[in-house]
Parts: structure tokens; C-alpha cells; sequence
């Protein structure tokens, strides 16, 4: 699996939505200021699609930055794949679902969940754009969902 197609595969996955935070040990926030908490860069550590593990060869080159309401994934340098996101933090798992521009007058949202503890972040977020109902429940890899663990790079 190549780079860009990684790229390709985490951008569908983030459109506009809306996001939640922790659970487990976790830091619980409002969503004002887990947003502000996301803002900035992040490296991948660790990416699980479909339930099959990313090689480490492949993620070591992902980057994410996440700034205002917009998120961006990419290999190392450059912004591409740029969604929006939401998050509602009103849930034990905190949703977050992104939207992209699917066509000239169609959006699609993909629903997922997200936990942010400090210096890390996991995600994991449903390959389908159907109803809320295709949300992940927690952030095991398996067959239609999207898992990435993202870390702050290190100064």
C-alpha cells in the first residue's frame, strides 16, 4: 500500500462532523477546548484500516495538522486531503465526524470517535458515509473502520 494511497484512504475518511473526547483515562473537555487542544501537528504512530495494520514503512511519513475546524493529512511537508470536522464532546466517546465535498453539491459525513490524552490522540473512524449508526463504538481495528494513533512530534 502506497503513501498517497494512505493519504487518499485517511482523507475520505475525515469530513465534516462532529468529534468527541475521551474515554478510559483520558482527559474530558469541553469541545471548545478539545479543539483548541488538537490545533497544530501531529505524527502517525500506528494506522489500522479495515482491521489490517498499516506497515510502520508507510506511516512514518504520514503528518496531520489539525487548525480551526479543518484537518489535513499528508506525507511529511504539504497540506493535502483538507475536510472539516466536528466534534460533540456530550457523549462517554467523544464524536468526531468529518465531511468532504463529494462532487459539485453533495458532502459526505463520515462518523468516528476520538480520544485525546496529553501528547497523544487515537481515531477511529467508520469507511462508510451512511447515518450515525456507522459510528465506531470503541478504537479496535476491524473490517470498516479507520484507526490511527497520532502523537506530537517531538522538538
Amino acid at each position: 500500500m502506497n503513501c498517497l494511497r494512505i493519504v487518499a484512504a485517511v482523507a475520505f475518511a475525515f469530513v465534516i462532523a462532529n468529534s468527541a473526547v475521551a474515554q478510559g483515562k483520558a482527559t474530558l473537555l469541553p469541545e471548545a477546548e478539545l479543539g483548541s487542544k488538537l490545533q497544530g501537528n501531529w505524527v502517525a504512530s500506528s494506522m489500522n484500516k479495515e482491521g489490517v495494520r498499516v506497515p510502520d514503512a508507510e506511516i512514518e511519513k504520514l503528518t496531520a495538522e489539525f487548525w480551526e475546524d479543518q484537518f489535513s493529512m499528508s506525507p511529511r511537508g504539504g497540506r493535502t486531503g483538507i475536510v472539516r470536522f466536528r466534534i460533540d464532546a456530550s457523549q462517554k466517546l467523544v464524536r468526531f465526524d468529518v465531511a468532504r465535498q463529494a462532487g459539485f453539491d453533495k458532502i459526505e459525513i463520515q462518523h468516528g470517535i476520538i480520544e485525546w490524552n496529553g501528547d497523544s490522540l487515537r481515531i477511529a473512524l467508520s469507511l462508510a458515509t451512511s447515518g450515525p449508526g456507522s459510528r465506531p463504538t470503541d478504537f479496535s481495528p476491524k473490517p470498516g473502520v479507520l484507526t490511527l494513533n497520532l502523537r506530537r512530534p517531538i522538538q
